[in-house]
């Protein structure tokens, strides 16, 4: 977790056997009502509170705060940088 002012912004890492299994983990993990998007080129699905998204064998979950406020807008640019730099490498 990391803190600045008003703004949080938490990662978390769930690390499974394959790729499949950690797409099926995010999506159980957004639960129901979620967006699925591949517009990253990755499996994404964001909630009102957070957004995840997978990467090789793990299950990224990355939600920000604002105020105490969700902030999804927030974790999508973040989720958004994570894949970049993963793609970058």
């Amino acid at each position: 977790m990391l803190v600045g002012g008003d703004t949080e912004l938490r990662l978390e890492v769930r690390t499974e056997f394959n790729g499949a299994e950690a797409e099926a983990r995010c999506r159980a993990l957004a639960g129901d009502g979620t967006m699925e998007s591949l517009s990253l080129g990755t499996p994404v699905w964001t909630t009102a509170k957070e957004v995840d998204l997978t990467r090789g064998a793990s299950c990224i979950r990355v939600s920000v705060t604002r105020g105490g406020q969700p902030d999804v807008v927030g974790a999508s640019a973040v989720a958004r940088a994570l894949v970049r730099t993963v793609i970058a490498r």
